[in-house]
């Protein structure tokens, strides 16, 4: 076996792209191959919290709990360009309620014989009084213990301290601390370019093939454009399968027989602009529990609020599920009897996305009751004369805990390989975090400082920042130094058209759709404009990546893409 020869990783979301950063920080390179683009699945359509999984203590799920809440204080200290502590409101109706339903579920009663018509009638009244909440709060705070996320509090519901939630509903409202990290899709590019300077270092290649599918055949990975063009081929040492809600499917398409592992359950959020919501809430979240048990979150999201989510099976390929009306109803509903005051429409509605859960196929009373862990799935596949390779399938696990289930697949990966693994990223910094200024005057003197340095407004850098962290200067430096200019901007957006082509360079584009979405995060702006997109597809054909002929109909995919997934308007 050429122990040079990489590992091949199916998958550009936030497990892939964490396991080839774990594998690279052990001198053992890796390939990744997507049929999509990076980040393109749950990774992108995520509630976008960095969270301990409060709920879970209810399940007595104590590992996943400790385990989540350790990484999300890692990422807070290694990645604060990329995560913010968000201050959640429980609102709460009684003191009393629910104890018998978290006993029930705290010692699993509905498994043993007898009890399950017992704990069907408790959950038809799944709401959590204050005693019951408090108590949660108080083990969590317990796990939490890092500075900056404070212990819970409690107020009482017309206080300066709540929020406006319904007062004839609710009496108080508990209130902690978690993460949020907005830039999931910058987060996981980050964790891409450690990897390529990792490998690097050590004179390592590193491949990112996008909107790619791989064949075993002949004893080798063959990776295939969308012509069906092989463009690289190897014996890999190692498969590791992590396309999440796809995981199935794939090892279908390889002709790799197994059982079924994964039971995708589809989420959905909208995106509003309303401003009696945004007034509502502030900079803090909410989070209460909907009749049927499925928590319900409404949260700040730059300029927006984000409200989901759903929790519902799907049929068919994770990449064409679509929030429906009947679920954006639900949502708009739920949002309505936390805040019966606020008049909110479909109309409100900027945008919204689906994702599909990778959870593992286990029977269950309802989808919110499987577990959030992950696991690792271990089989043996012939490539054709050439031996067995291990194949890894990925199952489960969620964003915050992604950099966990990465250390797991490494130790696995050595043990199997018979490579000693002495290396870890739980202290690491992500690309951008380097020389943080951690105090909100301190990082607002530098952003001035820089925005001096570069002649550019302080608008633009805090919007660089979003996507770079401290790397912003070193990108503006490097487009300097390229002859580049940096007071062009794309029309109608902050971002210098420098910037754009450092990143068509730099980021693995494959197309419009995926720079718009995913590099830039320009889903999020409003109004988003016709000419910004045929601005950038132009950028895109003076960086040799898009014939000039095809430009018209690549704006014009991007605009039908956005009304049809995601309920965007483009004007």
């Amino acid at each position: 076996m050429n122990e040079s020869a990489p590992i091949l990783i199916l998958g550009a979301g936030i497990n892939g792209t964490a396991v080839a950063r774990e594998l690279a920080l052990n001198n053992i390179p890796s390939c990744i191959v997507d049929e999509h683009d990076i980040a393109f699945g749950a990774t992108s359509k995520s509630s976008r919290l960095i969270h301990g999984g409060l709920r879970y203590l209810e399940y007595a799920d104590f590992k996943l709990v400790r385990e989540s809440l350790q990484e999300r204080n890692r990422l807070a200290k290694n990645a604060p360009q990329f995560i913010r502590p968000l201050r959640l409101h429980i609102p709460v109706a009684s003191r009393f309620d629910g104890f018998m339903n978290a006993f029930s579920r705290f010692v699993n009663l509905s498994r043993v014989p007898g009890f399950k018509p017992l704990t069907r009638w408790m959950e038809s009244n799944p709401d959590r009084g204050l005693y019951v909440i408090r108590t949660g709060l108080k083990l969590y705070d317990t796990f939490a213990a890092n500075d900056q996320f404070p212990a819970h509090e409690v107020h009482r519901v017309g206080s300066a301290e709540a929020p406006p939630v319904d007062p004839q509903q609710y009496k108080w409202v508990c209130s902690y601390y978690d993460g949020q990290m907005w830039a999931v899709e910058r987060f996981v590019l980050a964790m891409l370019e450690d990897t390529r300077q990792i490998l690097a270092k050590q004179n390592h290649p590193f491949h990112v093939y996008s909107h790619h599918r791989v064949e075993l055949k002949e004893g080798e990975a063959r990776v295939l454009d969308h012509h069906g063009n092989c463009v690289h081929h190897w014996r890999p040492p190692m498969i590791i399968n992590a396309t999440g809600a796809w995981g199935d499917a794939t090892l279908k398409s390889l002709n790799i027989p197994s059982d079924q592992l994964f039971l995708g359950t589809k989420g959905s959020h909208f995106f509003t602009r309303n401003r009696h919501l945004k007034s509502a809430i502030g900079k803090d979240a909410l989070y209460a529990e909907a009749s049927d048990g499925r928590p319900v979150f409404v949260l700040p999201v730059g300029d927006s609020i984000m409200v989901g989510t759903t929790d519902l099976p799907i049929e068919g390929s994770p990449e064409k599920a679509l929030a429906t009306a009947k679920e954006l109803d639900y949502l708009l509903e739920l949002t309505k009897e936390l805040f019966p005051h606020i008049e909110l429409t479909p109309a409100e509605i900027d945008f919204f996305y689906c994702g599909v859960r990778p959870l593992p196929y286990v029977p269950a009373n309802s989808p919110s009751e499987i577990s959030r862990g992950h696991a690792i799935h271990h089989q043996q596949v012939s490539l054709a004369g050439q031996g067995d390779v291990t194949l890894l399938t990925l199952i489960g696990g969620k964003l915050t805990t992604c950099r966990a289930l990465a250390e797991d697949v490494a130790n696995t990966v050595g043990q199997e390989l018979n490579i000693q693994i002495t290396q870890n990223s739980r202290d690491r910094l992500y690309p951008g975090a380097e020389e943080y200024p951690y105090s909100p005057s301190s990082l607002q003197e530098l952003q001035e400082r820089w925005a001096t340095d570069f002649g550019l407004e302080i608008e633009e850098i805090k919007m660089l920042w979003e996507l770079f962290g401290t790397r912003v200067r070193k990108v503006l430096e490097t487009c300097l130094a390229e002859g580049e200019t940096l007071t062009e901007r794309i029309p109608d957006t902050l971002f210098p058209k420098a910037v754009v082509k450092w990143i068509l360079q730099h980021e693995w584009v494959p197309h419009l759709e995926g720079l718009v979405n995913r590099r830039l995060m320009m889903l999020y702006d409003s109004p988003l404009k016709r000419e910004s997109l045929v601005a950038l597809a132009n950028v895109m054909v003076e960086a040799k990546l898009l014939p000039s002929e095809k430009v018209d109909g690549e704006v014009e995919s991007l605009v039908q893409t956005l009304s049809q997934m995601y309920g965007k308007q483009v004007f």
